[in-house]
């Protein structure tokens, strides 16, 4: 990296470092040539050999004192900066607290509320589903009123963790029931600071991705994706593909929905990873994940349009221009698949076959777990394996490509009983 570079001699504090699943966002970043890497995480991991130096401390709850740690250890850094969803928060108080570009603190915790974002949409006259907040274990309204189906997801989880379609009072009694109960097993529900439920209506249509660029309020880069239907009713997600298959309206309408709630959230600066559903009356939002994707995004947004987020991201945090330019069309099709195990059990192969890793039209495989490791699958738990994208020249070959790559990728898994077991645990 020459000397010209925005990132020469920069001093980069980092958030969280997430699981080793986002190695390759960890690579890239690292390729980027800043000066020196610091992150702070509660524990010395896998990106040790990617980082300069810890500090280690919690990178999730917010504290006075964690801004008054970082400034004894290493001053003011010129960057703070976050990809792991569970840390968005800290981040953006940081930012603040030494006056770097980020995401408003305020804005961060509107959009990790799920109930709260909701209302901020419907405040500003944007598409929302009906929602209501309760305590699981007092339900303080009568259920049967409902507009079913609905879906019960935790007012502060990520991902499909504890996320379920219910079509009925009775099973919705049943399934709050249920998650009280997963409570208790469920790691993430460890960082969520309260078990609140949000139900919500179902919105049925096309599920997408918009990730965006947004400095200074300005939005410099969009472009949406497509999600194969995800296995109902757990949300798990399957497969997806860039460029869209929607129309160019559609999209444009996408984008433009997206930017709004951003505006309404208060995001000025971020790298945005926004979960919408395209329906009859239009775009309706889902999510909105202040932070670089998760999974095949990186490999999604980097093949298809030569756009490289972690880059982006960090010129954002750096208070650097962006230089990501808007899709005009792709250089590849891309097409990814998530790697689901078929049952609950013991991990007895997990591989793909030589020929796929030289395979020429083959942009990402990561497995991330390993064979002797436990998986669970819903209702026992919401485990995948890992994830691949194959690339082609148009869409059809792209289909194609990933199929005969899926081909020679093996989960195979020995199904014994998890009852006294927790996920990720090797065999006794």
């Amino acid at each position: 990296m020459n000397s010209s570079s925005p990132f020469a001699g920069k001093h980069l504090l980092l958030i969280g470092t997430g699981g080793v699943k986002r190695r390759r966002v960890m690579e890239a970043l690292c390729a980027l040539g800043l000066g020196r890497i610091t992150c702070l995480n509660d524990v010395v991991n896998w990106a040790d050999a990617h980082v300069d130096d810890w500090i280690l401390a919690d990178p999730t709850r917010p504290s006075p004192s964690t801004a008054e740690l970082v400034r004894s250890r290493i001053g003011r850094p010129d960057a703070v900066f976050t990809y792991d969803d569970y840390s968005v928060l800290l981040t953006a108080h940081l930012a603040r607290a030494f006056d770097r570009p980020g995401l408003a603190p305020e804005a961060a915790e509107r959009a990790k509320d799920k109930d709260v974002f909701r209302r901020v949409c419907r405040d500003h006259d944007l598409p929302a589903p009906r929602s209501w907040r309760l305590d699981p274990a007092r339900p303080a309204f009568d259920l049967s009123a409902l507009p079913f189906p609905v879906v019960v997801k935790p007012t502060h989880g990520a991902g499909s963790v504890l996320v379920r379609r219910v079509d009925d009072a009775d099973a919705l009694a049943r399934t709050l029931t249920n998650h009280a109960q997963a409570l208790a097993s469920e790691p993430a529900a460890a960082l969520w600071p309260d078990r609140s439920v949000v139900i919500e209506e179902y919105i049925a249509g096309e599920e997408v991705d918009v990730d965006l660029l947004v400095q200074e309020g300005a939005l410099r880069y969009a472009a949406v994706s497509d999600n194969d239907p995800p296995i109902e009713p757990y949300f798990m997600e399957v497969a997806g593909r860039i460029p869209s298959s929607l129309d160019p309206a559609a999209q444009s309408a996408l984008i433009d929905t997206a930017h709004r709630v951003l505006l309404a959230l208060g995001v000025d600066d971020g790298c945005v990873h926004f979960e919408a559903r395209w329906t009859e009356r239009g775009a309706v939002p889902i999510e909105a994940n202040l932070r670089l994707g998760g999974a095949e995004v990186y490999s999604f947004q980097r093949g298809a349009y030569g756009v490289d987020l972690v880059e982006q991201a960090v010129r954002i945090a750096l208070g650097a221009p962006v230089t990501a330019t808007a899709p005009i069309r792709p250089l590849r099709h891309l097409r990814s698949a998530a790697l689901n195990p078929d049952r609950s059990g013991v991990l007895r192969r997990l591989e793909a076959e030589p020929w796929v890793l030289a395979h020429p039209d083959l942009v990402e495989l990561c497995l991330f777990r390993a064979a002797g490791d436990r998986v669970r699958v819903p209702p026992l738990g919401f485990d995948y394996v890992g994830w691949i994208v194959a690339a082609g020249a148009g869409p059809e070959q792209a289909d194609a490509r990933l199929a005969e790559l899926f081909r020679g990728v093996h989960v195979d898994v020995d199904p014994i009983p998890l009852s006294d077991e927790k996920p990720g645990e090797k065999p006794r």
